[in-house]
């Protein structure tokens, strides 16, 4: 799989969201641990377990067994018990048996997914008065980059060449802005 080796660095080095992020879903949604939500596309957790808490259910979706083994891991210890670690991807979505969601979080993931397809897959999911929420800086130019990224990516293109990988494959470049799939 694509990051079969990077989820013990994703755990460890990939930003976490602020807490303000999550009060904000919290007040949004109007999540009293009474929901049942899902992390498409959750990696190591970074979004699920801070989300945990305020849900009674959380279903963890990932294609790669290592970012699921992290996740489980760091749920264990910091005693989240109500999150379910699902091997699947965004094109499963309608396949795993999944109850009504409340609220679906993607958060630096959706830039993988076939959108459109997914979207119309959580139409099906989503119950009334729920939501999706695309946690994302955006498309590549929409937002500023730290002052740091250019060095990020002269050593990328060094030792890779020009063309963006990920794992075996490339890094699929969003094209369009994720407002734009909404709106459709």
């Amino acid at each position: 799989m694509c990051f079969a080796s990077a989820a013990e660095h994703y755990a460890r080095f990939r930003p976490w969201y602020p807490d303000e992020f999550f009060a904000l879903l919290t007040e949004r949604f109007g999540l009293d641990g009474t929901q049942t939500a899902m992390d498409l596309g959750c990696g190591p957790g970074i979004s699920a377990l801070p989300l945990g808490p305020h849900v009674a259910r959380l279903y963890a979706i990932d294609p790669e067994p290592g970012m699921l083994a992290a996740g489980a891991r760091l749920a264990i210890e910091r005693n989240i018990t109500n999150i379910e670690w699902v091997n699947g991807n965004s094109t499963q979505i309608t396949t795993l048996g999944l109850p009504p969601i409340d609220l679906c979080v993607m958060a630096k993931s959706s830039h993988w997914f076939d959108r459109p397809r997914v979207l119309a897959d959580l139409d099906c999911l989503i119950t009334p008065g729920g939501g999706i929420v695309i946690a994302s800086a955006g498309p590549p130019g929409t937002t500023p980059l730290p002052a740091w990224a250019p060095v990020i990516a002269q050593v990328r293109t060094t030792y890779l060449g020009p063309v963006r990988r990920a794992g075996t494959g490339t890094y699929p470049e969003p094209e369009d802005r994720f407002t734009d799939t909404l709106c459709h």
